[in-house]
């Protein structure tokens, strides 16, 4: 049974509901496990957070636990520098995983 970690930073609420919209269909393949986490703010607790679409959505506890999925989908908005800032240094190995980064159009 494939997993698949769908993953966010921030506080956009476009890019909130572009994440949800992936997990969403991404949970309609047969047999997929599909998590929505987000990476938490370097402020915040590791707890669930209720963000600006009002739905608590859980962190990812440790950047190392990417390392449990087969695919990765990144959803970042117009600071992605930051999401790859958080996972710089994790210690975790994304070698050998599908993924993809999305984000919102602008215009």
């Amino acid at each position: 049974m494939p997993k698949l970690l769908v993953l966010f930073q921030s506080s956009s609420a476009d890019v909130v509901r572009l994440a949800e919209a992936a997990a969403e269909g991404a949970r309609t393949v047969r047999f997929a496990e599909v998590d929505l986490r987000r990476l938490p703010l370097s402020d915040e607790v590791g707890h669930a957070v209720a963000d600006v679409t009002r739905r608590a959505h859980h962190p990812l506890q440790h950047a190392a636990a990417m390392e449990e999925y087969d695919g990765l989908i990144f959803a970042v908005g117009q600071d992605g520098e930051a999401t790859l800032r958080a996972l710089d240094g994790s210690g975790g190995s994304l070698a050998n995983k599908v993924g993809a980064v999305i984000t919102p159009a602008r215009g």
